[in-house]
């Protein structure tokens, strides 16, 4: 039997109102990624409706601006930044989220046009990845932290 929630409106059963809560953020553009990362960023974006098989974290929000923060994360730049300043928990290479949230990120807002082009190369580099788009999201990631390379 299914337990209905009446407090969530119209008797509706509980599942199926969590179900449609999480529907929109879980449905559309996240990042998911591992709570272990020793030997590189693996933050990963999906608008298909993935899920994690093993401890993972979700970052929801707009697809822009999930898009922005993938660029920023995967970069070279901020895992470096991640491994000696906001990893711990006593195995190598965990990540602790609330970590995650003491990185400091540029804001999207300072730099329009930048933001912009590093969302442009994420999506070139979702549909077809390569080295070069790599390469030229590493270097825009640098410039939005205005460190020249």
């Amino acid at each position: 039997m299914r337990k209905k929630c009446d407090s969530c409106g119209g008797g509706a059963p509980l599942a199926d109102k969590f179900a449609s809560l999480l529907r929109g953020e879980f449905f559309e553009g996240k990042i998911i990624y591992p709570c272990i990362m020793a030997d590189g960023a693996r933050f990963a974006y999906d608008e298909r409706g993935f899920f994690a098989p093993a401890p993972a974290n979700i970052i929801s929000g707009k697809s822009e601006t999930m898009k922005y923060l993938v660029g920023i994360l995967n970069s070279k730049f901020a895992y470096t930044a991640l491994r000696k300043f906001y990893m711990g928990g006593g195995i190598d290479g965990e990540f602790k989220t609330n970590n995650l949230l003491r990185l400091p990120v540029p804001p999207f807002e300072r730099d329009e046009a930048k933001s912009r082009e590093l969302v442009r190369l994420v999506e070139a580099n979702l549909s077809s990845p390569s080295e070069v788009l790599v390469l030229q999201i590493e270097a825009k990631v640098c410039e939005l932290y205005g460190v020249e390379v």
